[in-house]
């Protein structure tokens, strides 16, 4: 009759070892039921025991029975070797009802974490029961089952650990030491218990899982779920759940031969019985055996120069025919070193951690005086305990391989223990011969040529012949009697090919190293006329104009509004020299742009030069003379001034100054992109430094040097520094020593624009254009180019936005007015006496009238009037004049 033990708690108790001969000594930290007595928890704990057998429960003898009714556990006890929480031997039986509990129990040395059941026994887990969380150190983290019966229905063993079989270890009593001892797949045990394996009815086999869920527990070697090694298991139903971590359930081998495991169906699983349902259920898990056969995935070679290590890979199989991946299972690689002729070196163990891995990579090396090729027996194995036997036979790989000489190209290194290794010849050394000698040094080529196998060291059967490098070229084709630079136009690839013409250039048929200079534009000689004419009249008309508003009696905003556009139109047109796809549309644009740079390509200089004029040269310096060009276009057009019209001498003489001064400030861009053209310089596919604005031209030569160098030097100094500095430097001079209205006046050009406070910007927008030309000048490619020198715009678009040096339309109004009423009094200093300042007063008066009415007409000649009136010359005036006229505007 069963002993029920209701809402009770047992903790903390212990069962020792003794020396004493007493029965049971050490069994059953808390409860021991032997004899044929019986146990029933109801809703009682047992937690915090320890034993050497049995932490929590010990049950031993035929007829003994525990029973843990529902809301019974037990609980964090530890034994240290069968059954942390629950012992059951010698045809005992434990029976775990729904909402019972076996958990965080721990068997330190033993099996079965949870529960351990010995030979004979019954384990029965119902409905709703739950083993979880257990340890073992050796077999069974839930339930160690060593032949015994378990019936696990519905139940839940989850959480646990062991070194195999973390769930549940099914295994027949004779593989357990050496399972234990197992560190790897090749170390277990076979089976003894052949006749279970293969086509069984369900009927015929002692335990049974029928809905239970093994998943959730991890095994340090194999079989986390579940081991089954010699005792046969039957699954049924749908619900079974063994996970699919990979490594799920772990069969060991039979001893029987005649029995051929396998995967695809259910007569072929080892120990395994199952029905259709079941076996659907268990499909995604894992099951997989122990390594029974290595093979090869790349072969060994069969040749291998001295000191090379072996390249080659296997994969190991396990008993089911299944790539194993075990990273446990150690490979050993060994080779014979023919009686110490041979030096064998390098890592000798490899882990199967993978599906397929790299055998030990060994370097095999001769000794000076061994007779090549040499045969080596070598032998790939999986290692095995010393003190495991009985584990299934894995044959080794075996086989010869040769060590052979170095082959060419390869020299012989020879150590300090007389052993060699072969090693590639490095750059100008040769080994044209199969030995052990060492590399020698090859013969070199000519200046400007190479070997055509690059270098030495990839030679296979001789020296390769020398060929030119490219940049140079050999006029006779033989490059062993010496390769010239290639010539001037001129691209060489290298090696046996012939110069060929580079852009802007075309052969000459009687010379292979002559190239010609493209001709000029030609599409007529009339046409190139009336080009050539229509610039010059543009020119004129522009210089004319300039002079006009010097020479006028007011200042204009207008010119101002100009300026700015004229500024957009000069930076376009250097973007129209960049070779992107810029579509005919923007080709026109740029064309047309182009003529405000004044780009002496429009007019094709080249067509009228004589035969041998450096064109390139010629249109640069006909550039850089723009300034002179453009003071002796405004002389011509300031002496037809003077004779056709009523202005005086020095009026003329003052504007044409003023207005070549706005014309070299004008022309700034085109200028510094002819000056900084000499240092655009980049390199070709030969690796040639050429003059971007002329390929044909080489940089850093000794012409280039005197004859580019220098001017442009020269050019930059007086056009990107000079003109910046003459503007700064004029209009402080100017504001220091004239008055301001004057200032205006005469060089509104270039503070009419601006807040008095930014007088001196001006100069901001011709250093913005002097960045533009060095991102143009000093960057390779056309693109990058581009989006620098637009970075440049963007930076001065942001200083334009936070310095404000433009007046607005409000700040306008009130200087123009300002500028109004001092030019009267700076014309009244010319005057001397009281009927100037009187007449000077009322026209003052009248021209504040008639400026609120809106005569503008009436204001600009009551201005003349006054100045008139108190006798002022008219050139020395002009200035005031022109002050008091700017209010009509």
């Amino acid at each position: 009759m069963a002993r029920p033990l209701i809402n009770s708690t047992v903790v903390d108790g212990a069962a020792q070892a003794r020396t004493e001969p007493l029965l049971n000594m050490g069994q059953g930290g808390s409860v021991l039921v032997v004899a044929g007595a019986a146990l029933q928890l109801m809703g009682s704990s047992i937690s915090g025991s320890s034993a050497v057998s049995g932490g929590g429960i010990y049950v031993s003898g035929a007829g003994s029975k525990a029973v843990l009714g529902a809301g019974s556990e037990v609980r964090g006890c530890t034994a240290m070797d069968d059954g942390g929480g629950i012992a059951v031997d010698d045809g005992a039986s434990v029976v775990i009802t729904g909402n019972a509990v076996v958990g965080d129990n721990e068997g330190e040395a033993g099996s079965g974490g949870g529960i351990g059941a010995g030979y004979a026994t019954f384990v029965e887990l119902q409905p709703g029961a739950k083993v979880a969380n257990n340890v073992a150190a050796g077999l069974g983290g839930g339930v160690a089952c060593i032949e015994c019966q378990l019936i696990a229905t519905r139940a839940i063993v989850s959480g646990n650990s062991a070194k195999y079989g973390g769930g549940v270890a099914w295994c027949e009593r004779g593989v357990v030491t050496g399972l234990m001892r197992a560190t790897a797949s090749a170390d277990v045990p076979m089976a003894s218990s052949g006749a279970v394996v293969g086509p069984h009815s369900l009927v015929s086999v002692t335990s049974l899982v029928d809905g239970a869920d093994l998943s959730g527990n991890a095994a340090t070697n194999a079989g986390a779920a579940a081991v089954l090694c010699g005792a046969p298991v039957a699954v049924r139903g749908s619900g079974t759940s063994f996970g699919s971590t990979g490594d799920d359930v772990f069969v060991c081998a039979a001893s029987n031969p005649s029995f051929v495991p396998g995967r695809a169906r259910p007569d072929d699983l080892p120990w395994l019985r199952t029905d259709a349902a079941s076996f659907s259920a268990v499909a995604p898990s894992s099951i997989h055996g122990p390594l029974a056969e290595l093979e090869f995935v790349t072969p060994m070679p069969s040749a291998l120069m001295s000191g090379s290590a072996v390249q080659a890979r296997i994969r190991g199989c396990d008993w089911l025919g299944q790539v194993l991946v075990d990273p446990r299972q150690e490979i050993v690689l060994s080779i014979d070193d023919a009686g110490g002729t041979a030096k064998v070196s390098g890592r000798e163990i490899e882990v199967l951690a993978e599906a397929s891995v790299v055998v030990p990579q060994r370097a095999v090396a001769v000794s000076a005086a061994a007779t090549l090729p040499l045969a080596l027996e070598w032998r790939i194995s999986a290692a095995t305990a010393a003190t495991v036997s009985g584990s299934l036979p894995v044959a080794p790989l075996v086989g010869m391989l040769n060590v052979t000489a170095c082959r060419v190209g390869f020299g012989g290194a020879t150590g300090d223990d007389g052993f060699v290794t072969c090693v590639a010849c490095g750059d100008g050394l040769i080994s044209l011969d199969l030995g052990l000698g060492s590399c020698v040094a090859a013969p070199t080529c000519q200046v400007g040529a190479q070997r055509s196998g690059g270098s030495l060291a990839s030679n296979t059967s001789s020296v390769s012949g020398c060929v030119c490098s490219p940049g140079f070229w050999a006029p006779d084709g033989n490059a062993d009697t010496g390769c010239e630079v290639c010539p001037r136009g001129g691209v060489c690839a290298g090696g046996d090919a012939r110069p060929v013409a580079g852009p802007g250039f075309f052969p000459d048929d009687s010379d292979p190293a002559l190239f010609v200079s493209c001709p000029c534009r030609r599409f007529s000689s009339r046409l190139n006329a009336v080009v050539t004419v229509i610039l010059v009249l543009g020119c004129a008309v522009a210089a004319g104009l300039i002079l006009a508003f010097n020479l006028a009696e007011s200042v204009r905003y207008k010119f101002a509004a100009a300026m700015i556009g004229l500024n957009a139109l000069q930076i376009s047109a250097m973007y129209g020299k960049l070779d992107l796809d810029w579509g005919p549309v923007a080709r026109v644009y740029f064309n047309v742009a182009a003529a405000v740079n004044i780009d002496f390509e429009l007019t094709s200089p080249e067509c009228a030069a004589a035969a041998g004029t450096d064109v390139w040269v010629l249109k640069w310096v006909l550039t850089l003379l723009l300034p002179v060009f453009a003071g002796a276009l405004l002389c011509v057009i300031g002496g037809a001034v003077v004779l056709l019209s009523s202005r005086s001498r020095g009026e003329v003489i003052s504007g044409v100054g003023r207005a070549w001064f706005q014309i070299l400030v004008l022309l700034y861009l085109p200028l510094v992109n002819a000056a900084f053209a000499p240092f655009g310089c980049q390199r070709d596919e030969s690796g040639r430094m050429l003059l971007g604005a002329d390929p044909s031209r080489r940089c850093f030569n000794f012409a280039w040097w005197v004859g580019l160098f220098v001017p442009g030097l020269v050019a930059v100094i007086i056009y990107g520094a000079g003109i910046p500095g003459a503007v700064v430097g004029v209009l402080r001079w100017k504001r220091a020593t004239l008055h301001e209205a004057v200032v205006m006046a005469r060089y509104g050009f270039l503070v009419g624009r601006f807040v008095d406070e930014a007088w001196w910007f001006e100069c901001a927008i011709l250093a913005r254009k002097v960045l533009v030309v060095m991102c143009m000048t000093f960057f390779s490619h056309d693109a990058t180019k581009a989006s620098v020198a637009v970075m440049v715009l963007v930076c001065s678009l942001l200083q334009l936005a936070m310095g404000r040096p433009a007046m607005n339309r409000e700040e306008k109004a009130a200087e123009t007015e300002e500028y109004f009423v001092e030019g009267g009094f700076a014309t009244a200093r010319h005057s001397d006496g009281d009927a100037g300042a009187g007449a000077l007063g009322m026209s003052l008066d009248t021209a504040v009238e008639l400026h609120r009415l809106g005569s503008e007409d009436l204001l600009v000649e009551s201005s003349r009037a006054t100045v008139e009136t108190i006798g002022v010359d008219v050139e020395s005036s002009m200035d005031s004049a022109a002050v008091l006229d700017s209010v009509a505007m």
